[in-house]
């Protein structure tokens, strides 16, 4: 299982950052990969990987690991949903904010 930054064990909001440095081990030592947000041109290029809510852009990325396989492999970039009518749900049952983030991977 892959590895992220500490910060992905506090559950302060933050904002959304342009890119993120996501860590994993492997037999080889530890690897580094880099995702950006992408915008709307960029998606052209990309197929979704998965839609996830959470509190905070790391939420999302633990629950997009855990739940797609080959999650740190495959993933290439992310978009947040601004006003996603689910996050509202989710944020209006738990009194807590939720965002709405969409994983893609590059076409090959």
């Amino acid at each position: 299982m892959a590895s992220f930054p500490k910060q992905i064990c506090s559950l302060a909001r933050r904002p959304v950052q342009k890119k993120i440095l996501l860590t994993k081990s492997s037999n080889w030592g530890r690897v580094a990969k880099e995702i950006t947000e992408l915008s709307e041109e960029n998606l052209k290029e990309c197929k979704l990987l998965g839609k996830g809510f959470g509190i905070d852009i790391y939420h999302c990325l633990y629950l997009a690991n855990k739940h797609c396989k080959d999650f740190m492999d495959r993933v290439a970039g992310f978009r947040v949903i601004k006003d996603d009518e689910q996050a509202k749900i989710f944020s209006e049952t738990t009194g807590k904010e939720y965002i709405s983030v969409e994983f893609y991977e590059t076409i090959k």
